[in-house]
């Protein structure tokens, strides 16, 4: 599942896999895109690296992370 939020002059792509082949037990695990809104390169990537039991759990902590960057940093800088 993928899905876009904008926050601060930013829009955040949040995608999310299934991972059933790199540990003892499956999980969830989300990234994060953050792009200026309108488009254009990211400016920013993180992955939720926790073995997150729900797709909702991974995709929460993976939004938490653009927010936070698209706050820190100014769409203009």
């Amino acid at each position: 599942m993928a899905r876009s939020l904008d926050v601060n002059g930013w829009t955040l792509l949040i995608s999310s896999r299934y991972v059933t082949n790199e540990a003892p037990t499956s999980f969830w695990r989300a990234a994060v895109h953050v792009v200026p809104q309108g488009g254009g390169a990211p400016r920013y990537t993180a992955e939720s690296y926790a073995l997150h039991a729900t797709q909702e759990e991974a995709e929460r902590v993976a939004e938490g992370l653009g927010n936070d960057w698209a706050w820190a940093n100014n769409v203009d800088a």
